[in-house]
């Protein structure tokens, strides 16, 4: 409704995106590789920005993996898992910041504040913290973005009387939830 904007917040969630996966399509049934990858997320970004209406605050939640391999050795860095992984690390991290600023572009159209948060996954517990400092130099001197570098595991956000919360899930058990978010955040 008119006149509203100032009371509402769009929280705009990036999943696993794993944009450097590699999966050959006779084998998957379907081809999936960093060109690929990228387009959609562009392009699903944008569709979902038409429909995004204004707001006062928009919350960019990285729910973790953002990258598919934490590691020039194309594994899971706790468990060693050997991933599939389509080019160079280096190239697979500078293109996912490059789709993280295009991200907080799309949101600063909308919102007065735009809020990150890149929350580490079990694919990405370096890359999120890195991602998360490059976001903040890159957006050092403008006001209407927050990047937060927090590098825990869990996210709170107050807005009104909502509490809003984020984990990848690859740390804790959602049966435990409810005990980190009232030993962490009471006062909310």
């Amino acid at each position: 409704p008119e006149g509203v904007d100032d009371q509402c917040l769009t929280l705009r969630p990036l999943p696993a995106l794993n944009p450097g996966m590699y999966a050959w399509g006779r084998e998957t049934g379907v081809a999936w590789d960093l060109k690929t990858a990228l387009a959609r997320f562009k392009a699903t970004m944008i569709e979902v920005d038409r429909f995004t209406p204004r707001s006062k605050v928009g919350v960019i939640l990285g729910g973790g993996d953002i990258i598919h391999a934490d590691n020039k050795l194309n594994q899971t860095d706790r468990s060693k898992n050997a991933l599939d992984v389509d080019t160079r690390f280096s190239k697979v991290t500078e293109e996912a910041m490059k789709l993280l600023v295009f991200q907080v572009e799309l949101s600063r159209q909308k919102h007065e504040q735009t809020v990150v948060r890149i929350l580490p996954g079990n694919h990405d517990e370096l890359f999120a913290s890195a991602a998360a400092w490059y976001l903040h130099a890159w957006y050092r001197n403008q006001d209407d973005v927050l990047i937060d570098v927090d590098t825990g595991y869990f996210w709170f956000y107050e807005w009104g009387k909502v509490m809003l919360g984020g984990n990848h899930g690859h740390k804790v058990n959602l049966t435990e939830l409810h005990l980190i978010i009232s030993t962490y955040k009471r006062e909310i």
